[in-house]
């Protein structure tokens, strides 16, 4: 075989691993592999305004303020409900109305939907007085339960929020507490995220 052979295909053999530059020529630097950059999990995007959050961690709402709650998956609103109006010491038009146990009565009047996507988060909301908790004027966590006897007597059922709220459902009607001072804090407690609070009386 001739020398210029054996050159050849020395060179062609040294191309494949590292190049191979003729006469005069200055060895091409390898080109430096690519990275690409890590991948993070995307943040939540923040909401147009950020959440109100009260001391005890809960959202705090208004009368005729939005609440309720998203689809894990879509983020679309499943349950949107507003209070439309808060009163104390209404009159109880039940005629088997009994005296408030703790001094005071609370009525609270909702309205809203749900749609179908509510039974993938549960299935049923139970908003009635047993769902909520109540904070005195002084700031004290009331003892005992605002859902007593006389709370639940004090308006007919035709006027009442229903025991079961199911999905694909508009409703409306009132929840009557059993509190000790006639202001303080209502909490709806039924919110894996946050509880939801007002502050009474509002108009």
């Amino acid at each position: 075989m001739k020398p210029t052979t054996l050159a050849a295909l020395a060179c062609t053999s040294l191309l494949l691993l590292t190049g191979c530059a003729g006469p005069g020529e200055d060895s091409p630097e390898p080109e430096a592999p690519t990275v690409e950059p890590a991948t993070t999990p995307s943040e939540t995007p923040e909401p147009d305004q950020p959440r109100d959050e009260s001391e005890r961690g809960n959202l705090i709402k208004e009368v005729g303020e939005t609440f309720g709650l998203g689809s894990p998956d879509s983020g679309e609103p499943t349950v949107t409900f507003s209070v439309t109006a808060i009163e104390v010491d209404p009159k109880c038009t039940n005629e088997w109305a009994e005296p408030s146990e703790y001094g005071h009565f609370v009525k609270i009047d909702l309205e809203g939907e749900t749609t179908s996507e509510l039974a993938d988060i549960g299935g049923g909301l139970w908003w009635g007085s047993v769902a909520w908790d109540v904070i005195a004027e002084n700031g004290t966590t009331m003892n005992g339960s605002p859902a007593t006897s006389a709370a639940w007597s004090c308006l007919p059922d035709s006027d009442t929020l229903p025991q079961e709220i199911g999905p694909a459902e508009r409703v409306s009607g009132s929840v009557v507490l059993d509190v000790p001072t006639p202001s303080g804090i209502v909490i709806l407690t039924d919110n894996p995220d946050a509880a939801w609070e007002w502050e009474y009386p509002q108009e």
